[in-house]
């Protein structure tokens, strides 16, 4: 993938998604993307990318904006994603009825 974005800057949260890890073009085991002031458009972003990444195990989430929306938003991915074992989510403003959707997709 020659030329390929290596990251995409939302502006909205002014942090721009590791586009290229999240892919896994760029294998890491552990992408820490806490506290980045997310939403639940890089949610989408995010399950989309990850669907298909089988290098990456651990990826932290926490402390952004996603609500029940960016969590099913990932449920997709978690469906298809054999690699990932560690998904932290603390503090992303999930409510019960995101929790229910989340465990369903386990």
């Amino acid at each position: 993938m020659t030329g390929a974005f290596a990251s995409i800057d939302f502006k909205g949260g002014g942090h721009a998604l590791p586009i290229r890890q999240v892919v896994g073009l760029d294998p890491s085991h552990s992408v820490n993307l806490s506290d980045k002031q997310y939403t639940v458009v890089e949610a989408i972003v995010i399950g989309e990318a990850l669907a298909s990444n089988t290098v990456l195990t651990s990826l932290d989430l926490s402390q952004n904006d996603l609500g029940d929306e960016g969590v099913v938003a990932l449920t997709g991915m978690l469906q298809q994603n054999t690699a990932l074992t560690v998904l932290g989510l603390s503090s992303t403003g999930i409510r019960s009825s995101g929790a229910v959707v989340l465990a369903a997709s386990l």
